[in-house]
């Protein structure tokens, strides 16, 4: 009997339905020279205001706006990023933001973009989103998985 319990609770569990998490998007940013970051392509979950500020730089653009990553979304939300480096700035257009079990899934479309001479660039796609139980994180980029990552517990509510 018990045997038969746990199976159909793997079942249900392997045929579990996604459930959307609320994201943001977020621009204005590029990535600090002395971010310790390398290549051509780098992954990351970022906690806190502090890991913020160490890899990433504010860059206010006239006549555009921007939705900057502020210090006290950290109290509920945690930001995930991607940059990719190299001759070509890159587009991103996130497609769905979804958990199922405890990985948390971003699905997103990366485009380069056209571009002449010798600059390089780091061009990142910054989202936040809501602190849920998930134990993983996983970027699926033009319907390829780029990285899996591990997630830190949620932070406790505050009083």
């Amino acid at each position: 009997m018990w045997s038969s319990v746990c199976l159909a609770l793997t079942l249900s569990f392997l045929g579990a339905d996604p459930v959307a998490v609320p994201f943001t998007t977020h621009s204005g940013h590029f990535e600090r020279n002395d971010s310790g970051l390398k290549g051509e392509v780098s992954s990351l979950v970022v906690e806190t205001p502090a890991e913020f500020e160490q890899r990433f730089g504010v860059a206010a653009v006239m006549r555009q706006k921007q939705n900057f990553v502020k210090p006290e979304l950290f109290a509920k939300r945690r930001v995930c990023a991607v940059i990719h480096r190299g001759k070509e700035p890159w587009g991103y257009e996130v497609k769905s933001v979804t958990q199922v079990g405890d990985v948390i899934e971003v699905r997103y479309q990366a485009t380069k973009q056209a571009s002449s001479g010798t600059a390089t660039f780091a061009s990142p796609l910054i989202v936040s989103l809501d602190r849920t139980n998930a134990k993983q994180l996983r970027l699926i980029e033009n319907g390829k998985e780029l990285s899996t990552l591990d997630l830190k517990a949620p932070v406790p509510a505050q009083p």
